[in-house]
């Protein structure tokens, strides 16, 4: 898949995110992209994972360590 391939994305707060994964995982979720922490001790770093609904339509979610930065290059 590419990394500019149409999906829905949203953020979701940086506590919540870890709790989300387990949830997927736990319901047998696979994941595109497996949930992980990038760009750690830099501007905008975040964690993300992607996986497939149901429908097969891409969901992206992302928090971010520091919300003013989603936009931090």
């Amino acid at each position: 898949m590419s990394a500019c391939a149409f999906h829905f994305g949203a953020l979701v707060p940086w506590d919540e995110f870890p709790r989300i994964a387990d949830r997927l995982r736990a319901g047998g979720v696979d994941f595109v992209i497996a949930p992980r922490i990038r760009c750690e001790g830099k501007p905008g770093a975040q964690m993300r994972m992607f996986f497939l609904a149901p429908s097969r339509n891409p969901i992206e979610l992302k928090a971010f360590r520091n919300p003013a930065e989603v936009f931090a290059q």
